[in-house]
């Protein structure tokens, strides 16, 4: 069962490094606060994590590293952690995670328990390994015999992946490997590398000149579903990784989102990589400016529960209670986006979720509702056959879905 664990830093925390952590200093106590605070909503935990970590100048950086990564992991193993120490809340959590870096598990309150943990004899249920029974079931009902895999998977880290852009990744692993950055190809994405252990990406030249971009390889997928040789419209574009694709390739993008913030994000990356993305803001319901044209291409990638994103975002597994009004609103998008596609055009329908939900049935739906769009088969098997369906226990990406749909006339 430890094995479901991994990977996790390696070598194990330094010995002065772990004894901080363990004492009842500033270490220890900053982290019991943020968990404390970000437990309070278990949905919203990443964002209280992510603002904590940012105002905690009391940590020195490698400091503030470990107790991300305890508390992030806590999210993902938090009750395995609390089964195999044997006591509840954040002491459990905290305690197993130092355990599994290094710390002597003669320090832990019952060292045997821990050690029938690591043998594999602890009884681990799936209700445990998926973050709680509600979670659990809403997996089983989805995914069926896959879901104790997909589980597993997505209690690991993902990896850091990212996208050449303007030269070829053989160019940009030659480039990166010159400053000792070790990367792999991606299996399916022709322009993605894997990143092999720790580097500083955004240091390194070849990201502030604009020669690629952090992306994991299923959202790298999705941006190919796009026909390139048109204009496109991306209708929830966020901070844009997939307008930026779009424009390296050749299209006429306009990148269209609800919220200013990831627009000028979006602005800046573009600007970062010499490339033209046309923003602009949708209104507070949705709602697109009159001055905006069908184009030939449209690209909804939906928000969505983002289940197919644990690996990145822990916390949001507890967000399944609130998969009914995201389908709703999902609806309501792509009817939005109905009316922007040229007659012969395309509407790139995707989600990084793994329902079915919000993935085939959501398509079945809208087809259902609009007789002039019908589904434009990929013809791609070993990426799912008719629509995009990735996921981290079947192609090692993050979950993504993907459907292209024709308008006849």
């Amino acid at each position: 069962m430890l094995d479901l664990m991994r990977p996790l830093p390696q070598p194990p925390l330094d010995a002065r490094l772990l004894s901080k952590a363990l004492g009842e200093g500033r270490v220890r106590g900053i982290a019991a606060e943020l968990d404390a605070a970000a437990r309070v909503d278990l949905r919203r935990a990443g964002g209280v994590l992510r603002r904590g970590l940012r105002d905690a100048r009391a940590l020195h950086s490698r400091e503030r590293r470990l107790v991300s990564d305890a508390l992030y992991d806590g999210f993902r193993w938090g009750p395995v952690l609390e089964v195999a120490t044997g006591l509840n809340g954040f002491d459990g959590r905290w305690l197993g995670w130092l355990a599994l870096h290094g710390l002597d598990p003669a320090e832990l309150p019952d060292p045997a328990r821990w050690q029938r943990f690591v043998a594999g004899d602890l009884p681990l249920d799936a209700g445990v390994l998926a973050g709680g029974q509600a979670v659990w079931e809403v997996l089983s009902a989805a995914l069926g015999d896959r879901a104790a895999a997909f589980v597993a998977t997505s209690n690991a880290r993902a990896p850091v992946q990212i996208r050449a852009q303007g030269l070829t990744r053989d160019a940009l692993a030659r480039e990166l490997a010159d400053a000792g950055i070790t990367t792999e190809p991606c299996t399916h994405a022709p322009l993605g590398l894997t990143v092999i252990g720790s580097a500083n990406l955004r240091g390194h030249k070849a990201f502030t000149q604009g020669r690629f971009e952090v992306q994991d390889e299923g959202s790298q997928l999705l941006a190919g579903l796009v026909p390139t040789d048109a204009d496109v419209l991306d209708l929830c574009a966020g901070a844009g990784g997939k307008s930026l694709a779009l424009a390296a390739a050749g299209a006429h993008v306009t990148a269209l989102d609800v919220r200013p913030s990831p627009l000028d994000e979006l602005s800046k990356r573009a600007r970062r990589a010499r490339l033209t993305v046309h923003t602009r803001r949708l209104g507070p319901r949705g709602e697109v400016p009159e001055d905006v044209k069908p184009a030939a291409a449209v690209l909804v990638d939906a928000p969505c529960t983002g289940s197919g994103t644990w690996r990145r975002h822990p916390d949001l597994r507890w967000r399944l209670d609130e998969l009914d009004a995201t389908v709703a609103l999902q609806a309501q998008i792509l009817d939005r986006a109905a009316d922007l596609v040229k007659p012969g055009g395309v509407l790139v329908y995707g989600t990084c979720s793994v329902l079915p939900a919000e993935d085939e049935a959501q398509v079945e739906a809208f087809l259902a509702r609009h007789p002039d769009f019908a589904l434009d088969p990929l013809g791609q098997p070993e990426l799912g056959g008719e629509v995009l369906r990735v996921a981290p226990d079947t192609h090692g990406t993050d979950g993504f879905f993907g459907a292209r749909l024709r308008r006849r006339h």
